[in-house]
């Protein structure tokens, strides 16, 4: 029993194990965060693209030039021509986008994310 008097709480050391881990956890959210933003405007532009009236009677340039305005009013700007892949079939038009974003970490530990959107207008 007097042995459980004398336990009231957290050592300074314990303190200091939980405020490392929560400080690790947040700065990988601050790291992580904004790759998912990004991918998130992605997906918005994406379907602001797909709603556009006529889209799958325009060309493969006019289609990325609408999609590059729309990447560019969300400011995306990890999205290059080499990324978007434009294909035409039975009356549809369908739109892909596909990137990797690297972040670095700590040292040369890096983080590395690969997306793959993609859309078909057909109106």
């Amino acid at each position: 029993m007097r042995n459980l008097k004398n336990q009231r709480g957290v050592t300074g050391l314990g303190w200091l194990i939980i405020l490392g881990l929560i400080a690790f956890f947040v700065f990988l959210g601050l790291k992580i965060y904004p790759i998912y933003w990004e991918n998130y405007n992605v997906k918005n532009s994406l379907a602001s693209l797909s709603k556009t009236q006529g889209i799958s009677r325009m060309s493969r340039a006019k289609i990325r030039g609408l999609l590059q305005t729309k990447l560019d009013i969300n400011n995306v700007r990890r999205i290059k021509k080499k990324n978007i892949k434009i294909n035409k079939r039975n009356g549809a038009a369908i739109v892909a986008v596909k990137y990797t974003v690297k972040v670095p970490l700590v040292g040369e530990l890096s983080l590395v994310a690969e997306f793959d959107e993609k859309i078909e207008a057909v109106n």
